[in-house]
């Protein structure tokens, strides 16, 4: 199962102050959240995503290892085989399990979709619930029966002291198939669940993912692969 963007455990043990509707005090984090990230000019998030079958599986079926980075208005992520690249001009998506690059120009390459910008979920949701356990805040956002939305239900955890965002947990609304132990072939809706493991405002050894050269070049106006991608298909 391919994952493209960098999104965000049960809620156990919370204090119980929770209310039906907090939803004005979780957009208040969420938008705290994004200030601090926005705040640096660089920085480098690592992340695990963990893919249960279901959405009480507690024993991942895939797990991938992550890389956000950012360097003033411009992006990189990379989740398992799939990388993205937010620059000046224009966004590249590299699937490297297919060996295809995609390439879109745009005026604004920047408004990529950010994994540590949530504050545009929460129209998709008619249940917030804030709640505190340990030194983070649990924020659990629920969608109503009939969603157009693909997740039926989110939990972000946001540590009190930073505001940073050290983990997300999903539960889609599109079923995925899978084998059992037995390789008895079943389906069910998939959970996703992505722990934000560290933060560095240093990206200096990851420069030159920046670079558009290092993923294609551009020639009498038509884009072509660069040599470290020979073998891909572009698609633009």
């Amino acid at each position: 199962m391919g994952i493209n963007k960098l999104l965000c455990c049960l809620l156990v043990s919370a204090t119980a102050f929770a209310q039906t509707n907090n939803k004005k005090e979780i957009l208040s984090l969420f938008e705290k959240a994004k200030k601090v990230y926005e705040s640096n000019n660089f920085f480098q998030i690592e992340t695990k995503c963990s893919i249960y079958t279901s959405y009480n599986a507690t024993v991942p079926k895939e797990q991938y290892t992550g890389l956000i980075l950012k360097k003033s208005n411009e992006y990189y992520s990379k989740i398992g085989m799939i990388e993205m690249v937010s620059l000046k001009d224009f966004q590249i998506v590299i699937d490297n399990g297919l060996k295809k690059i995609s390439v879109s120009e745009m005026e604004n390459a920047n408004s990529m979709e950010k994994a540590y910008d949530l504050t545009g979920f929460c129209q998709n949701f008619n249940s917030f619930v804030l709640t505190s356990q340990n030194n983070s805040w649990v924020c659990t956002l629920t969608a109503p029966k009939v969603a157009f939305a693909p997740y039926g239900k989110m939990i972000v955890y946001i540590d009190k002291s930073t505001n940073r965002i050290t983990k997300q947990v999903v539960y889609l609304l599109t079923s995925m198939k899978y084998k059992d132990a037995k390789g008895k072939t079943k389906e069910a809706y998939p959970k996703m669940v992505t722990e934000f493991i560290s933060f560095k405002s240093d990206i200096s050894k990851h420069q030159y993912k920046f670079s558009s050269s290092q993923y294609i070049t551009k020639s009498k106006g038509e884009f072509s692969v660069s040599k470290n991608y020979t073998g891909y298909k572009l698609i633009d």
